[in-house]
């Protein structure tokens, strides 16, 4: 009798738990915040939480079924609204601090479930400065651990506040971050060294090129564009920036469009602090003007 009470409480932990672990798994597999598990296409899955792991995990499926193009870029690039772009569905792919190496990780996925008709590279330098992963998120593994993990609890709980509130959606069904909010660089370009950036890791910059050969081996369109950059941060690092983007420009073919945000049409734009939130990154007013005009170029040569 004296074992009798430790031996039932074993019971019930081991049963506690496996239930447990069970509501997990059931939950995650019926909620599928990445459309992994079941058909996803017609969907619109919001991105809540890590947009890395996030998009990563969308690549598998969900991209692939419901768009039929990807943009390729980093932070200055995650708040491009590109649902106007005519004859093509174009999904958002960039994120903060992306690689070229995880940038070519997404895009390898999707390339592998369904073809792609266009893509859209940002010439952004970030993009080639580190090479590798940031993180271990970015490996297939991840697709199963979703079914153990609490994250998609995290994930529901995000969901439910965004019903209720329309807050806690950092990234829209399109791959489109929330517009930032509005600041003046004056204020900030000064403190944010980003001539770092510029300095190439040149396994980094030979992932960025196989990517877009990649891509043409798909048989995509390949456009490259140059994004702005608040111009008296230009003028600080103009001879490396020129530099890096005649060199990225080498890379495209000569039937593939470039669209370059810093040509002198665009002065004004780039002059106006109002347009940026710091050196490179855009504020609201600079988000919608330079996605329209990125969607407008594009569509005009279509």
């Amino acid at each position: 009798m004296l074992f009798k009470k430790p031996i039932y409480w074993c019971y019930g932990f081991i049963i506690t738990t496996v239930l447990l672990l069970v509501s997990i798994v059931a939950s995650n597999y019926y909620l599928d915040f990445y459309g992994i598990y079941r058909d996803s296409k017609g969907k619109e899955l919001r991105v809540y939480t890590n947009d890395r792991l996030s998009k990563y995990l969308l690549s598998l499926n969900y991209i692939p079924s419901n768009f039929d193009g990807l943009l390729i870029g980093s932070s200055a690039t995650e708040s491009y609204d590109l649902t106007k772009i005519d004859n093509f569905r174009v999904y958002n792919a960039s994120f903060a601090a992306a690689t070229a190496t995880e940038e070519k990780i997404i895009a390898s996925n999707v390339f592998s479930v369904a073809p792609v008709k266009i893509v859209i590279f940002s010439m952004n330098p970030y993009l080639t400065f580190r090479y590798g992963t940031l993180t271990n998120s970015m490996l297939y593994r991840e697709k199963w651990r979703t079914l153990f993990s609490t994250q998609a609890l995290t994930t529901q709980a995000a969901a439910l506040l965004y019903s209720l509130f329309g807050k806690w959606s950092t990234t829209d069904a399109w791959g489109k971050k929330r517009l930032p909010i509005d600041s003046n660089p004056e204020n900030q370009w000064p403190n944010v060294n980003h001539s770092v950036y510029l300095r190439t890791n040149e396994n980094a910059f030979d992932e960025y090129e196989n990517l877009i050969k990649t891509a043409r081996l798909q048989g995509a369109r390949v456009i490259g564009f140059n994004p702005p950059m608040y111009s008296k941060k230009y003028h600080l690092e103009k001879d490396l920036y020129d530099s890096y983007t005649r060199r990225v420009s080498s890379i495209f073919m000569p039937n593939e469009q470039i669209i370059d945000f810093m040509a002198s049409k665009y002065d004004t734009y780039n002059n106006n602090p109002l347009y940026f939130i710091d050196g490179y990154h855009l504020s609201k007013v600079g988000v919608e003007f330079f996605s329209s005009e990125l969607v407008k170029v594009i569509n005009e040569s279509n």
